[in-house]
Formats: C-alpha cells, structure tokens, sequence
C-alpha cells in the first residue's frame, strides 16, 4: 500500500483491555481481595477493647499499629511497576499472613505495633494496589461497572466482617480471629495468582507524524515485566509523582482537601464501637454498628457516581456536598445516646463517607485530564496515606486527654469540614486557570 505524503508505517506495543473472558475471574478476585484487606482494616476497632486488654495499655495506643496498617499502599506504587502487578500482592499476602500470625505471640505492644502496624501495613498494601488498578487494565468498555463491582467488595468486607468476627467466633480470643484473618491474607495470596499481565500485541497503524491510534497506548507510556529493571525502587516513586501537577492551583487544592479528609476518616471506624460503649450501649450493639455503616457504605459507593450523571451535577459538586453532610453528621453525633441515634449516625456516615473512595478518579481526570490519571492518582494517594497514618493517632491522643470519645469525633467532624471548603473553592480555582489558559 503506497504511503501518502507526511504518513509513515508505525509499530506499537499495544495492551487491548478484553472486556470480558478471563477479566471476570480478575474481578472476583479483586472483589474478594477487596473485602479481606478492607474488612480487616476498617473493623480494626472491634479489637481495640480486647488488645488493649493483653497488652495493659489504652485503647488508643493500640490504635497506633492500626494507622501504620493504613499508611503504606502509596509507597507500592514504584515496586508494582518494578514487578508487576501479580508477584507483587502475591508475596504482599504472605507478609501480612506473617504479620497477623506473629502478632500473636508477641508480648509487648512495642513488637505489636511495629509487627502488625509496619510488616502488617506493607503486607496489605502490596495487596491492595494491585487489586486496585489490575481491573482497569482488563475492562475498557465496562470499566466504570467492573470498578464498582471491585470496590463494593470493600463495602461487603465492614458488612460481614464483624458478624464473622464478633459472632460466629464470639467465644474464640482475639489471637484466634487473628489467624482467621492469616488465613485470608493467604487466601489473596492465591486469588493474586489470577492478576496475570495482559501480553501487548504488535500492531502496525499507517498514520499521520501528528497523530496516534485512537486506543491505542504505545510502549512509551507502559510498563511491563520484561522492561529493563535497573532503578531503584525510590527513584521509580519519584519518576511517578509528577511533581510539576501541583503547580495547578486546582490539584492542589484537591490533594489539601483530600490530606485533610484522610486525618479524620479512620477515627470514626476505629472509635465508634467505644463510643458506643462510652454512652452504655451493650458490646454486641456496638459491633452491630459497623453492619450498618457498611451496607450505607455500598449504597453510597453506587448512589454517588449514578449521582454525577444528574444534568448539572459533576463529582466535585456531589463530593463536597456529601463531605460537609458527613462532617455536620459526625459533629452532631456526640449528642447522640441511643441505639437508634447511633446507629442512624452509621449510616448517615457510611452513605457521605463512600464518595471519598468512589470519586477520587473522576476529580483527578476533571483537573488533570486522562493522561495525568496515573501520577495525579499516585500524588494523591500519597498525601492521602501519609494523613491516615497521622490521623488515626491524633484523634485517639485527643481522646486520652479529654476522657471522652466525642472529642475525636469533633475532630473528625471538623477535619471533614475544611476539607469540603477547600473542594468548594476548587470551582473558583479551577475557572481562573480556564481563563488564564485561554
């Protein structure tokens, strides 16, 4: 076929996400990757009473390990594009496997913390980012529904965690749920072992020097298992966080508001079961609540991104309108001092909380665009972990001090207030830098 002036014959590596065939089983195993690694962290808070108990310490100190468990997926980021995505959450489930078991038998909280928080933290983490991202890369048309599918098993995870925990295992001690949790780690171990990579095919595209294959991605923008691994691990981190995103004042704001909701949003998980035990609520009730807070939860995972397809809505109107709800709602909870008040609370919380999770790509793809997703994401996530490790351990310092639950959740509460004035401020923002770029 003769070539016409300004064409060329160009050769790409290109990944064709299948949309279907093997990405469904990746799916259900990212959807129960999903519910073991998040069950496990955002019910944390059934164990404090019982930890706290063994080692002799206050719930909060114990709080401390669960904010490191929190703070390591970002700093995955560079070893998954070392590795890939299948090594890296297989060999993530045996550290947290080991983490779990060995936490056990530790006998102080020191080695507690350290174990379970650190080994335990990167464990969960290698696992968690993976499971994350692998199912983007095998769904193009039913992308948005397979991520959905995918997140809800975090959803499921607060649901049924504590029935199998506080109920089904009630007369077993916390070692023992423990390594029931060991055994799930494993169990991702085995379900990574699906998170094959998808093999790029050649393909020759006759085109314009100015132009590209419209869905296509070139082997400049992709990594792969058989790439040369000769960088360290940090410098690949720092080749991913973009720095040079933050000079949109837009992203900035995002990534402050995004900080901020990340040093309040793990205090209610975690206090909200000695909460209820602080104004008399029976222990049973009180795990009950996390049943509630989790079925809102898939409610307001679903219920927000069908929200952004309302003409006139966008996911920055929708995030900012569920964060100040949630931030009133966990303020105002400290009045609360029934059963029904509290367990309204839940669900208020669990509903508004979910578009923190759900609407982070969709407002880093508004700011930056698709071909910044990647390295927005990673910035953001990062700042984002880095918040929840410190978060965690604020709240529960507040609450030592004061002798009183409610003044954590005051924190939390005020926390998500700034951080929906900030994303309010982003329409200011983001149209000044519309104007400048015109």
């Amino acid at each position: 076929m003769p070539l016409k002036q300004n064409e060329e014959i160009k050769e790409e590596f290109a990944v064709i996400p299948p949309d279907g065939g093997w990405g469904w089983i990746v799916l259900l195993c990212s959807f129960l990757c999903n519910l073991i690694v998040d069950g496990a962290i955002f019910t944390f808070g059934i164990f404090l009473e019982s930890i706290s108990k063994t080692f002799k310490v206050h719930p909060t100190t114990v709080g401390i390990g669960h904010s490191l468990l929190t703070g390591f997926s970002p700093f995955t980021c560079g070893i998954i594009n070392h590795y890939g995505f299948r090594p890296v959450a297989f060999v993530g489930g045996l550290i947290a496997a080991t983490a779990f078991g060995v936490s056990t038998v530790v006998t102080s909280i020191e080695a507690f913390i350290i174990i379970f928080g650190v080994f335990g933290g990167i464990g969960l983490g290698m696992i968690y980012l993976p499971t994350i991202v692998i199912v983007g890369y095998y769904f193009e048309k039913w992308r948005s529904l397979a991520s959905s599918l995918s997140a809800a098993g975090s959803a499921v995870g607060i649901i049924t965690f504590p029935i199998i925990v506080d109920d089904v295992m009630a007369d077993f001690d916390w070692q023992t749920k423990f390594k029931f949790i060991m055994g799930g780690c494993l169990f991702c171990s085995l379900l990574a072992l699906t998170y094959r990579p998808i093999k790029p095919r050649r393909n020759t595209l006759y085109s314009r020097s100015s132009m590209r294959g419209p869905s296509l991605k070139s082997m400049e923008g992709i990594k792969f298992h058989f790439q040369d691994c000769t960088q360290t691990i940090i410098s690949m981190i720092i080749k991913m966080l973009n720095i040079k995103l933050m000079k949109s004042p837009s992203f900035t704001m995002l990534t402050l508001s995004v900080t901020i909701t990340g040093l309040g949003l793990f205090v209610p998980y975690l206090f909200l079961k000695e909460r209820g035990k602080e104004v008399g609520l029976d222990e049973e009730m009180c795990s009950h609540m996390f049943i509630a807070l989790g079925i809102a939860n898939v409610v307001g995972r679903i219920g927000s991104a069908l929200a952004t397809s309302i003409p006139g809505a966008n996911s920055l109107n929708v995030s900012y309108v569920n964060i100040t709800i949630c931030g009133l709602a966990t303020i105002i909870s400290i009045f609360s001092k029934d059963v029904f008040t509290q367990f309204l609370y839940n669900a208020v919380f669990g509903l508004t909380s979910a578009c923190i999770v759900s609407l982070r790509v969709p407002l880093v793809v508004s700011l930056l665009g698709l071909e910044n997703l990647t390295n927005g994401f990673g910035l953001l996530m990062l700042f984002y972990g880095l918040a929840t490790f410190l978060g965690a351990p604020i709240g529960g310092q507040i609450a030592k001090s004061t002798q009183s639950y409610n003044y954590a959740f005051i924190y939390a509460g005020c926390m998500f207030l700034i951080s929906a004035i900030l994303l309010m401020l982003i329409k200011l923002t983001s149209k000044c830098e519309r104007r400048r770029d015109e």
